[in-house]
């Protein structure tokens, strides 16, 4: 996979995780809260990677963020 593919695939992932946050809202639930903001400081992290060319950490770090997110939807 070339780079252009990476940031392609980043840049996605980051959308999602976007997404789904915006969906969720701010939770009243406390432990609900605490796995959203921990999902969005690795989003938060996913894009200072995505800024400095990492990209590979950054869809790692939007890929952590997804799970939080898909296990808080079971």
């Amino acid at each position: 996979m070339n780079v252009n593919d990476l940031a392609s695939r980043a840049s996605i992932y980051i959308r999602n995780v976007e997404q789904a946050l915006d969906q969720i809202g701010t939770p009243a639930d406390g432990r609900v809260a605490e796995v959203v903001e921990a999902a969005k400081a690795y989003l938060k992290d996913s894009k200072h990677y995505f800024k400095e060319g990492d990209y590979a950490t950054a869809i790692s770090t939007a890929s952590y963020a997804e799970g939080l997110l898909d296990a808080l939807r079971m």
